[in-house]
């Protein structure tokens, strides 16, 4: 009967053991990084989008504010 424990058998299994491993390690992180691209891509169409709102609040404070001046009581400086 061999001997299934050598010094070369322990070699190779700790060999394999490794590179499974490392497999392991780079499918996670692909995964970490495809996770980080998805929140940038998130994140600037957020920030796009609150750009596109701070831009729709000015125009509504323009639009506002054009309307009170041109109201009755902002026109009719000599009224009583």
């Amino acid at each position: 009967m061999k001997k299934y424990l050598n010094y070369k058998n322990l070699i190779i299994v700790l060999i394999v053991g490794l590179i499974a491993n490392n497999v392991l390690l780079q499918i996670k992180v692909e995964k970490a990084i495809d996770a980080a691209n998805d929140a940038a891509y998130y994140a600037e169409e957020a920030s796009s989008n609150a750009k596109e709102a701070s831009n729709n609040a000015e125009n509504a404070y323009y639009s506002a504010q054009k309307a009170a001046n041109n109201s009755f009581g902002n026109q009719c400086y000599t009224c009583p």
